[in-house]
């Protein structure tokens, strides 16, 4: 190392000179720097010393923050991050040459709202947005805005009241509910404004999107723009079963609002819309939504009219929607229909700005230049026939895929011939059958002479003749179509031609070949087929054949309730006629009651469409019955039921023996005979009959096992007519004296204990007394009621006291009685059940509109009997509410254990028989 050496002298003028200079304070070495936050209350924060490139923080940042002793002359880089619903702000870097301030400064994200006003900038767009329309289906379009080179717009509708034809009720078309203070108030509403490019291309639309406040968390929630002709709040929803062919939809509303414009949330979730009103701090942003790129092609005329050879051509004005661009194919639905050019290259859609003029039309309403891309198309038709349809022209991509196109119509006025028939909507042909059918010709071009009609390819079995008219304007002709032996089922399109004078014309003419099929029908289907728990039973089908069908099918039954099955029955069905077949049915002891729709099915099977039909019918599954023969006058026994099994003339005795048979349990328990003896059985409660001989001058007290009791004969003649009471004495009504030649009748006690007869009552009028349907007595012979006429109020007959009750509430013509152990006493008019109360009066249940009351269950007090047209019903006294049971109807008795047993009379090998069913 290079040494520098210094004099003495040097040295000391070096000390000298620093002795005598001002003295030079030391720089600071530290600065410290304070972190603070606007807008927000905390945040996530770094700050890097890019000097050192070390972290100084990083976190969270409450407030504000300041870090000391940071070296001075450092620089300092202070980072926010981001905060929900607000901007981030710019990363700020300072120079720590003294104690610093950074504000971090959080706005919040997006625009308010206002009801008037849709305004701010739009994102996420790529092509270049000219003007946005709230509505753009009207002449002139309403609400509409340019939109500036920075990609904003400001639509101010203050002032403005939207198109008077799009104003609606806010529940019409709906099922409403709840509370619409106004419900007259009509509304205008739209959340999507349609945005298009400088050559009026429609690119997609533009949506207000919320991105806080209220409704933020539903990415779905947009705002909706609704202008009210008034002030009115709605809480409540609607239900939309369809609109113009959309799904169901529904709508909750809980808005309030006020005369002109309004701001509502909109949250849309699948098919349920929800609408409020919106807070003041809600914020929004305007999106973008591109629409499906695609062609859509105008043509001008729209019709194109061929009278001659000649092609057509029209201008044809394309529009990319969505910014669709390339080269694409034009090309019609009809082969006959070619355009030229067929292929046509779309430019690219650019960033141009609005042209100020405007040509006029649809795009001078929306104020916009015309699209750029019109055309010359050159259309030729090379059909041969006259014609007038619509047509579409389709615009493919390179693919083939159709990416667009346009409408237009077709008429063909060359002259010629002009054809059509009512068969094109279908024709049925069925083996080695015929049918006829027309056709309809008409001149065109002043087209004269004869023109022969034929058939063109007719599938495989079916021929056609032909036939030639005159045409002189309009005429006429038939054409047969004969099927044979065999035809291969299934639908053809074939072609009906007309021909002459050189020209031709032709229409397509559906052909159906059925398949071969069995037409099945239930025998009286309506009146249905009743079938008995624990029995067997069957339903006879007629089966014929269709469309030539002949050979085995099989049948089933389908919709067979719980219980009831039937095995699939082959029948072999002869062409030309019909087969009865009977299907077995199996009916368990436990099978569902009540009525089934049952159909008869099969692979072969032709379904008829339309409810009714007769291959369905219904089954009514009943309780069990059983067979006990030609019987009359039944009665209660102690157990099972007595009843007159024969009445026969004894020559031997010379009078009448009568047998009575007590049937219980499924089966006879006891049969007596007796001579010369009435077939009525008076019942006794408790179990025993009566048995009175002609004249009831003899009388038979009869027990469940056969004994007799002969008791002291009443001096009576309509003893078989009363009622017995729980001592055994019968009340009856009979004659007690002549007035002016006319007999009085009374109301009378037979007691058996002692063979007197006593005259209860006189002062009213009993009438004749004739009728064993006159009395009804309680279960406990307690209480009598007496009817009379069907017009006279009946009387309620206290047996213990004697005492005498008009039912004054009882009116019209009673059909049927019944009464309780407490003397409660129901009746029916026409078949409608009324029941008289404590206090007299009358309640009238609305049920069975034809009941016939049987009387209160012996063992059951709260359980009211009735028969009624094919059911049998249990009402509860108290309440009116009955259930019925399916039954053939029938005369009912009150079993002594409880229940009802009903008897029913059909037709059975050449008699009437009588089946018993026990309803518990």
């Amino acid at each position: 190392m290079k040494r520098l050496h210094f004099s003495g002298a040097m040295l000391g003028l070096t000390v000298l000179l620093g002795a005598c200079s001002s003295p030079t304070p030391p720089s600071a070495s530290t600065f410290s720097l304070t972190v603070r936050l606007d807008g927000v209350t905390s945040a996530p924060v770094t700050v890097t010393n890019t000097t050192t490139n070390t972290q100084v923080f990083s976190g969270t940042l409450e407030g504000s923050k300041t870090f000391g002793s940071l070296k001075a002359g450092d620089v300092f880089k202070v980072e926010g991050g981001a905060v929900n619903t607000s901007v981030t702000p710019t990363a700020q870097s300072v120079t720590l040459d003294a104690d610093k301030t950074v504000t971090l400064a959080y706005a919040r994200a997006g625009n308010a709202v206002v009801a008037d006003r849709i305004a701010g900038k739009i994102s996420g767009n790529t092509f270049k947005i000219a003007r946005v329309i709230l509505n753009a289906s009207t002449q002139p379009p309403f609400g509409v805005a340019d939109v500036d080179a920075t990609n904003s717009f400001d639509l101010d509708l203050s002032g403005q009241t939207p198109p008077a034809r799009g104003f609606y009720l806010l529940t019409e078309g709906c099922t409403a509910t709840g509370a619409n203070t106004n419900p007259t108030v009509r509304v205008w509403g739209n959340s999507i404004l349609d945005a298009y490019g400088p050559q009026g291309d429609h690119l997609g639309t533009v949506e207000e999107r919320v991105i806080s406040g209220a409704g933020s968390l539903a990415p779905q929630t947009r705002i909706l723009r609704m202008y009210a002709q008034a002030d009115t709040t709605f809480q409540g929803t609607c239900s939309y079963d369809s609109w113009y062919g959309s799904t169901p939809f529904s709508e909750d509303y809980d808005i309030t609002l006020k005369a002109g414009w309004n701001a509502l949330a909109v949250t849309e979730s699948g098919n349920h819309y929800v609408y409020r009103n919106i807070g003041s701090d809600t914020r929004t942003e305007l999106r973008f939504f591109s629409a499906e790129p695609g062609v859509s092609v105008s043509l001008n005329p729209a019709t194109l009219t061929f009278k001659s050879d000649d092609a057509v051509t029209v201008d044809a004005q394309l529009t990319q929607v969505g910014g669709y661009s390339g080269t694409v194919t034009l090309k019609t639905d009809d082969p006959n229909l070619t355009v030229e050019p067929s292929t046509l290259t779309l430019p690219a859609l650019t960033a141009q700005a609005v042209k100020t003029e405007a040509t006029g039309g649809r795009l001078a309403e929306l104020g916009l230049s015309p699209q750029s891309l019109t055309r010359k198309l050159t259309f030729r038709y090379t059909g041969s026939e006259n014609t007038s349809r619509s047509f579409s022209l389709d615009v493919l991509d390179a693919s083939g895929n159709r990416v667009g196109g346009g409408y237009g119509s077709l008429v063909v006025q060359r002259p010629g011939i002009h054809l059509s028939t009512y068969a094109s909507s279908g024709l049925e042909v069925t083996p080695n059958s015929s049918v006829r059918f027309s056709a309809y010709l008409s001149s065109t071009g002043n087209f004269s002479g004869p023109v022969t009609l034929r058939m063109e390819g007719l599938p495989e079995g079916i021929t056609a003749d032909t036939q030639t008219v005159n045409l002189n304007g309009s005429a006429s002709g038939e054409l047969t179509l004969t099927g044979g032996e065999t035809l291969t089922p299934g639908e053809y399109a074939a072609t009906l031609v007309a021909e002459g004078g050189g020209y031709s014309a032709r229409s397509t003419v559906k052909l159906v070949v059925p398949k071969p099929t069995v037409s099945v029908q239930v025998q009286n289907p309506y009146s249905g087929v009743s079938v008995y728990q624990g029995t067997a039973g069957s339903v006879r089908v007629n089966v014929s054949g269709n469309a030539g069908f002949k050979g085995s099918t099989t049948l089933t039954l389908t919709g067979l309730p719980a219980g009831v099955s039937a095995n699939p029955v082959t029948v072999n069905v002869v062409a030309n006629a019909t087969t009865t077949v009977d299907i077995p049915l199996q009916v368990e002891a436990g099978a569902t009651l009540g009525s089934s729709s049952v159909r008869v099915t099969g692979s072969d099977v032709r379904p008829s469409n339309f409810p009714g039909s007769y291959e369905t019918f219904q089954l009514n599954v009943k309780p069990a019955r059983t067979l006990i023969g030609t019987i009359s006058s039944p009665a209660p026994a102690a157990d099972g039921i007595w009843f007159t099994a024969d009445n026969t003339y004894n020559s031997a005795s010379g009078g009448y023996q009568t047998t009575f048979r007590r049937f219980a349990g499924g089966k006879t328990a006891q049969e007596v005979k007796f001579n010369n003896v009435s077939s009525q059985l008076l019942p006794i409660p408790g179990g025993d009959v009566y048995v009175l001989s002609s004249g009831a001058n003899t009388v038979y007290r009869l027990k469940d096992d056969g004994t007799t009791t002969l008791l002291t004969a009443p001096s009576a003649n309509r003893l078989s007519f009363g009622a017995v009471d729980s001592q055994g004495r019968v009340w009856f009504i009979q004659s007690v004296g002549e007035q002016v030649g006319a007999y009085t009748y009374g109301l009378c006690r037979w007691d058996p204990a002692t063979g007197s007869v006593t005259t209860v009552d006189t002062t009213r009028s009993y009438g004749y007394g004739g009728n064993s349907q006159d009395f009804k007595v309680s279960n406990d012979g307690k209480f009598v009621v007496y009817r009379g006429s069907s017009y006279a109020k009946p009387l309620l007959i206290d047996t213990t006291t004697a005492a005498i009750r008009e039912m004054t509430s009882a009116t019209g013509s009673i059909d049927s009685v019944a009464v309780s152990n407490t003397g409660e006493v129901w009746f029916t008019v026409y078949g409608r059940p009324t029941r008289v109360n404590a206090d007299g009066s009358a309640t009238t249940f609305n049920l069975e509109s034809s009941l016939s009351l049987v009387g209160f269950d012996q063992q059951n007090p709260q359980l009211l009997w009735a028969t009624g047209s094919g059911a049998a019903f249990r009402i509860n006294p108290e309440t009116g509410g009955a259930t019925s049971i399916p039954t053939d109807g029938g005369s009912g008795i009150l079993n002594r254990d409880g229940g009802v047993s009903l008897l029913t009379n059909e037709y059975v090998g050449g008699s009437y028989q009588s089946y018993l069913t026990v309803l518990r």
